[in-house]
């Protein structure tokens, strides 16, 4: 097992199947060999562990995270290898576009598929364990957080990164940390994870920047007096971590091989934050008001109300700064927020706490609490122009909805349940209704 050197956490990265035998029964001959050949690793934090994690810290004399690796595949890579469509389902895979962030991260080793699904595990834990999930600015990257390790025990986390035109595995990533939030950061192979306090490792929380294509840190930062973070974005160098606790942002700058903090007082509390189209402000909106804050200084540029009475979860900007969407909590009886040059237009129906754009703001999803409805609307009248309702779309897949992503290259929406099924809709042009493409389910 390869280390890292004393000023990186312990990170290991697989691109293929079983990560420790003892959590996965043993292994025939072949299976070990194929595992060995694309790079098979295993986390150990035993007693003997003195690596130096991602917030600083020293994890010695610490308990063995558990990693359950049944759920991901290797198999080898041969010509003509397509996967077969069922009649009625449409195409799930694609050329992977060459100016892509998927295109930029080549796989470890071309000769493998490596595939993955979720867990889902019964007991005290019942349900998939992926805390956050995330899609890259360019939707060709679906970065998806899995927490590892057994309920009572250390825990830390695989980082899959899938291809969203192909469904292979471009990376997994595994870390001796538990994180609890991950954000792409725009025009780079770099990503945030906000790291968890977990006593049993002697870890504090701690914000970790990472490289996509190496797994490796690249700079760390404890978050000071272990705030509790409502959201967070990253833009360009800058990581934003918005508290929950107290009206502030804390924006990390990234300089060289440190993380430089930055603290942002707001006049509320801050409950969802999101870059504007052009990349030059932090848009933070809190239940009264949406703040700008300039990328360059990291100070405040303008404020306007919004005047809700509930605190927005998602912000989701069209085509400028002036023209976005909030939504609230799923839980809500309540609908989503279009707010257009000041004027303020509710959208019909209980918010399902989230709503999908495309770059360039002239496609609009609204999701809705009944039948998985979801609206494509206008975003200038608001029309409806098209409705789609998930539960009724074949085959059938049983869970609630927890993501939701538009893959605009596809044209599809991708869907992932509470209950570990991963599937992609769409109406296939010239035909007029829907039709859906389970990925993958949970392994159980």
């Amino acid at each position: 097992m390869t280390r890292l050197t004393a000023s990186l956490m312990t990170v290991l990265m697989l691109t293929t199947g079983a990560v420790s035998a003892s959590s996965t029964g043993s292994k025939t001959a072949e299976t070990e060999r194929e595992s060995l050949k694309a790079g098979d690793f295993s986390i150990k934090t035993g007693t003997n562990a003195s690596e130096e994690n991602g917030a600083g810290t020293k994890t010695g004399n610490l308990q063995k995270i558990e990693v359950d690796s049944s759920n991901i595949r290797v198999i080898e890579r041969t010509q003509n290898q397509e996967k077969t469509v069922k009649k009625g389902e449409p195409a799930t895979t694609c050329e992977t576009p060459s100016g892509s962030l998927a295109a930029s991260l080549p796989l470890a080793d071309p000769s493998v598929i490596t595939e993955w699904r979720p867990i889902f595990h019964f007991g005290n834990t019942r349900g998939i364990r992926l805390p956050d999930v995330q899609l890259s600015e360019d939707g060709s990257v679906l970065a998806i957080a899995e927490t590892t390790g057994a309920h009572n025990g250390a825990n830390g986390t695989r980082l899959v990164l899938l291809n969203t035109c192909t469904w292979e595995a471009i990376r997994v990533l595994y870390y001796d940390f538990k994180v609890s939030k991950i954000a792409f950061l725009p025009s780079s192979k770099n990503m945030a994870l906000l790291k968890e306090k977990q006593s049993i490792l002697k870890q504090g929380q701690g914000i970790v920047a990472v490289n996509l294509e190496t797994g490796k840190e690249i700079c760390a930062a404890d978050v000071e007096n272990e705030a509790e973070i409502s959201c967070m974005c990253g833009m360009k160098d800058t990581i934003f971590l918005a508290r929950k606790d107290k009206a502030e942002i804390i924006a990390y700058r990234m300089i060289g091989d440190e993380l430089k903090a930055t603290h942002i007082q707001t006049a509320e509390r801050v409950s969802a934050m999101s870059a504007t189209p052009d990349g030059a402000f932090l848009g933070a909106v809190s239940a009264k008001t949406m703040t700008f804050f300039k990328l360059s200084d990291l100070k405040k540029y303008s404020a306007e109300n919004v005047s809700l009475n509930w605190a927005p979860v998602q912000v989701r900007f069209l085509d400028s700064q002036s023209n976005y969407v909030l939504s609230p909590e799923s839980s809500r009886n309540t609908s989503a927020v279009l707010i257009r040059g000041g004027r303020k237009i509710e959208f019909a129906g209980r918010s399902a706490g989230y709503v999908l754009t495309s770059h360039d703001g002239k496609t609009l999803y609204a999701g809705y609490q009944v039948n998985g409805q979801i609206d494509r609307v206008d975003p200038v009248s608001t029309e409806v122009l098209e409705t789609v309702k998930l539960e009724q779309i074949k085959p059938q897949t049983i869970g609630d909805l927890r993501n939701v992503f538009y893959l605009e290259n596809r044209k599809s929406l991708l869907c992932i349940d509470t209950n570990g099924n991963i599937y992609m809709t769409t109406r296939p042009e010239n035909e007029r209704r829907w039709k859906k493409a389970v990925l993958m389910t949970a392994k159980k």
